[in-house]
């Protein structure tokens, strides 16, 4: 019985390794320089979005229960959150384009970036338009009509430029495209850009 326990013990500690290997959670690669410049620049735009997508899901949340001057004000912030992207948009191609990565880019993984940076921030300046109209006094009916489904609109092409991003980390980066909880990046608000 003992000799059976050892044994036991032993197939344990053999395989363990290899088991505990299939399971660990690997660091991210050393990134080069110009690895580090195009992901902080992708983070940023991501916070950046992030905003955009709070503040929708708040005047979401607040439509139906909430006073028409604070009605305003949440457009408002959704129409600032909005135009704070749209800056962000032009700031993220020039930095994708002055550094070219993957190089070479057979999946086209840099032009199918291109082309959601480009939708979304056609989508990103609709939401500033359409906000900033509906924030304005004597709007409140149609806000509280509208507001909802315009708010979504934004959300979907936040979400629908999430594929790209991954894909584009993946091939030039070598990472995976998430959120960092520890270290992030200031969001650009905090940081008064």
């Amino acid at each position: 019985m003992k000799s059976l326990r050892l044994l036991t013990l032993a197939l344990t500690c053999a395989l363990l390794p290899g088991r505990l290997a299939g399971q660990a959670v690997l660091d991210d690669p050393t990134l080069d320089s110009v690895q580090t410049v195009l992901r902080d620049a992708l983070y940023r735009l991501r916070d950046t979005l992030t905003l955009v997508d709070a503040a929708t899901a708040r005047i979401a949340r607040d439509l139906r229960a909430t006073s028409d001057p604070v009605l305003r004000s949440r457009a408002r912030a959704v129409a600032d959150r909005c135009s704070a992207a749209v800056r962000m948009v032009p700031v993220t191609r020039e930095t994708l384009s002055t550094h070219p990565r993957p190089a070479p880019d057979p999946r086209r993984v840099r032009e199918g970036m291109d082309r959601a940076l480009v939708t979304l921030e056609a989508e990103l300046k609709g939401c500033v338009t359409e906000f900033t109209r509906l924030s304005e006094h004597g709007q409140e009916a149609e806000l509280r009509g509208y507001g909802i489904g315009r708010g979504t609109k934004v959300r979907t092409a936040v979400r629908a430029f999430q594929p790209a991003a991954e894909s584009y980390f993946g091939s030039a980066l070598g990472i995976r495209y998430r959120p960092k909880t520890d270290g992030s990046i200031p969001t650009p608000s905090a940081t008064g850009s």
